[in-house]
């Protein structure tokens, strides 16, 4: 007869501190999205999903967190329409 090693982890959480941001509010990748925005106030965020090489969804929730920090709005129509940077820490 054969004996299994088992090995169990210990379970983490999406609120363990390895997971959380430490000084900075913004990732790497959001930092990113607010400079092409800067330099191309048109871009869609199908443009943003291409160059960001991430999928729709997650510049949307990008987006979404830019905007609720308040650093950039929409403006105009959803078509049409254009970026508005509120301002930039950096």
């Amino acid at each position: 007869m054969r004996g299994f090693l088992v090995t169990i982890f210990a379970n983490t959480t999406l609120n363990d501190p390895l997971n959380d941001p430490l000084n900075d509010p913004l990732n790497d990748r959001q930092k990113n999205i607010i400079s092409i925005i800067k330099n191309n106030t048109y871009i869609t965020k199908e443009e943003l999903a291409i160059k960001c090489l991430v999928s729709l969804e997650t510049i949307k929730r990008d987006i979404q967190k830019i905007q609720k920090m308040n650093i950039i709005e929409r403006k105009g129509s959803k078509k049409t329409g254009y970026w508005h940077i509120h301002k930039l820490d950096s």
